[in-house]
């Protein structure tokens, strides 16, 4: 579930006039014997996957360097740095700004409004090097060989993966990652060679090294790829190219709930399914950058939790009560995807996405990381609770991208490993004010996912219900639903995906929004809702490109992917908006919390609506005696019609007192 990583052309003279405005006057470098780290006052009650690092006194501003075998050795070094800061041996971590403006941007100024760290530069590689030889933090090279091989990024077979290699060791031997036709200019700078990352494979350095490596984290990237290095290194990780055998023995040896950074080369279900297999998950990080300065913040902590907490939560009786109507939630897929969320999901120059100008127009679920980018990207999740309308809603893609069904099949302890994960991000999900799932499994009704979706369910008691699909087909499901025990009321729904839209779609329920939007007209709307086959749940695919439609209300016609992104073309927002767009008038369109509810209202009513009117008692009870009167008698009338089964009366009744009661 990876999309495509964006790159701009932008003119440094631009760049120099924007750093202008937010660099900081102060001395370049200088070696302190402690970071700033923020002192717990209490303890927060989710515990931590990922590892918090302190907070640095300087932020040393990097560019993003032209050379392709720089860039590697910066984004080492860069690890190196924040390595070093953790231990106390430097006051300063480096970030590295990309050339193309992009969403980074806001969060470097989110994370020095936060810390209070000074910024410097920017400052040139050479520079940085000669302050972190200066103050200790690197100790030599390792000399890798750079895979020049022609292949398209995360597919083939790397002919050259030492580099890798040298990533692995860098935190080992406190060494930068240097290319072989490199090594010279830092030999130049006293370096020498602590390592020959050429001499051994991927494989070997595993075995040789892996009681100095971190059992917590672990790594996939692609050889070409120098992003998420910085990470690696700054987090002692082992970093492997692709699922293979050397795969299996890492995932087995790692702890269990150990997060995958990157994405590696291959098949998309070999490398998540396997990482499910041994009790982990993927983090989709493969185009991050910059992580250990974002992951010095510890909720309820250092950052106050109401800053990462959701509004605007919908609740039942803010529901309508119609018959011969047909429901339906649009809900944007990909959202586990990190470096998506991190990167052009929030802002970018394609404004597809959250900075979409359809955004707001029509109700639309966002899938979230929420429980990783909190711990590693908190500035982003301020972003998007604090712009958040109020037509959007907010779907946590639980735990990272793992599959329900198998996870820790590799493993004897399956079961108790489920559930510790399943306590871990349910907590997190909690803390965000987040009452909604969305799984991706192998089989979405398969005995395993609906054995987990009853462990999610029993550690969430507010949780609202679960959105599911199979890896393939996304349709699998045609929209089924069943419940399970545990969330709110004691039960919860576990809806399947009815349709997406998604461009050159072989499905019968996929394709583009006006095929889609033909199919949910067609759905059942006449009489009483009292059947799953009155929702239907339709995913956007993030992905996917479309003509933009020449008059409003017109077909958004499928286009060849590569000519996305021309003029005309659109995908994201836009997609879900041209889709409601042909909607026949009986179609309403929720968010997926009020969807949630309103299945519960409908095809649950008597336990749902008793539970609405207990709650509205027990708030009752707690005003003065001379206003509670009128409203005892409101839901004393609610329950007779309860009692009666009259259930759209009983809910019209509770609705008005609540109404009373808001008013109180």
């Amino acid at each position: 579930m990876i999309g495509a990583s964006v790159r701009f052309n932008f003119r440094f003279s631009a760049f120099l006039k924007w750093i202008s405005k937010i660099v900081t006057a102060v001395s370049l470098f200088a070696v302190a014997p402690n970071c700033v780290q923020a002192q717990p006052s209490q303890k927060i009650t989710p515990g931590r996957w990922w590892p918090a690092f302190r907070r640095p006194h300087r932020v040393l501003l990097a560019v993003r360097p032209s050379s392709a075998d720089e860039y590697f050795t910066l984004m080492t070094l860069s690890g190196l740095a924040a390595r070093a800061c953790n231990e106390g041996r430097t006051d300063s971590m480096i970030w590295v700004k990309q050339q193309a403006p992009n969403a980074y941007d806001m969060w470097l100024k989110a994370m020095l409004a936060q810390t209070g760290a000074s910024l410097s530069g920017p400052l040139s590689l050479d520079l940085l090097l000669k302050r972190m030889i200066a103050a200790g933090v690197v100790n030599g090279y390792i000399t890798y060989r750079p895979d020049d091989s022609i292949r398209d990024l995360h597919q083939g077979n790397p002919q050259e993966r030492s580099v890798n290699v040298a990533t692995t060791l860098c935190a080992v031997f406190h060494g930068i990652a240097v290319a072989e036709g490199e090594t010279g200019k830092y030999k130049a700078l006293g370096l020498h060679e602590l390592f020959d990352a050429r001499t051994i494979s991927e494989a070997d350095c595993f075995e040789r090294y892996k009681s100095r490596l971190n059992r917590r984290v672990v790594a996939m990237q692609d050889p070409k790829v120098a992003e998420v290095r910085d990470a690696v290194v700054a987090m002692n990780a082992i970093v492997v190219s692709m699922p293979d055998s050397l795969y299996e023995s890492v995932l087995a040896w790692a702890e269990p709930g150990t997060p995958v950074l990157g994405w590696g080369i291959g098949d998309e279900f070999e490398i998540a399914s396997r990482a499910t297999r041994y009790a982990h998950f993927m983090t989709d990080t493969d185009w991050c950058t910059n992580l250990p300065l974002m992951s010095t913040e510890t909720p309820g902590v250092t950052i106050p939790t109401s800053r990462l907490r959701q509004a605007n939560s919908p609740a039942m009786w803010d529901l309508n009560w119609e018959d011969n109507v047909h429901y339906v939630c649009f809900i944007m897929s990909d959202g586990d995807n990190v470096q998506w969320s991190l990167g052009d999901f929030a802002s970018s120059t394609e404004h597809s996405w959250w900075d979409s100008s359809y955004r707001g127009k029509v109700p639309l679920g966002w899938t979230s990381c929420y429980d990783n980018l909190v711990q590693i990207g908190p500035y982003a999740q301020q972003h998007l609770f604090s712009t958040a309308g109020k037509l959007d809603d907010f779907v946590l893609f639980g735990g990272g991208y793992f599959y329900p069904d198998l996870y820790s099949a590799s493993r004897p302890d399956a079961q108790r490993n489920l559930d510790q994960h399943a306590r871990h991000f349910c907590e997190w999900m909690h803390l965000g004010g987040i009452r909604l799932l969305m799984f991706n499994l192998k089989q979405w009704d398969s005995d395993a996912g609906v054995r987990a979706y009853s462990n999610f369910a029993a550690v969430a008691p507010d949780l609202l219900g679960i959105f599911a699909f199979s890896y393939a087909p996304y349709t699998a499901g045609r929209g089924a639903a069943f419940w399970v025990h545990g969330g709110q009321d004691g039960s919860t729904p576990v809806s399947s995906v009815r349709f997406v839209v998604w461009n050159h779609a072989s499905d019968p329920g996929q394709g583009n929004p006006g095929k889609v939007a033909a199919l949910v007209n067609a759905m059942p709307h006449d009489g009483s809702v009292d059947s799953a086959e009155r929702f239907s749940t339709v995913m956007i695919h993030a992905w996917s490109w479309f003509k933009v439609p020449q008059a409003p209300g017109g077909d958004a016609a499928e286009i060849d992917q590569r000519q996305g992104g021309s003029t005309g073309t659109g995908r994201g927002a836009g997609s879900a908006f041209w889709c409601a767009s042909q909607f026949k008038p009986w179609i309403r369109t929720l968010r997926p919390g009020e969807y949630m509810w309103m299945m519960r209202l409908r095809l649950h009513p008597e336990p749902t609506i008793a539970n609405g009117l207990a709650e509205l008692t027990r708030a009752v009870a707690r005003l003065p005696q001379s206003q509670q009167s009128k409203l005892k008698s409101k839901l004393k009338q609610a329950e007779a019609y309860l009692h009666a089964r009259r259930y759209h009366d009983a809910f019209e009744v509770g609705k008005a007192a609540r109404a009373l009661l808001d008013h109180v």
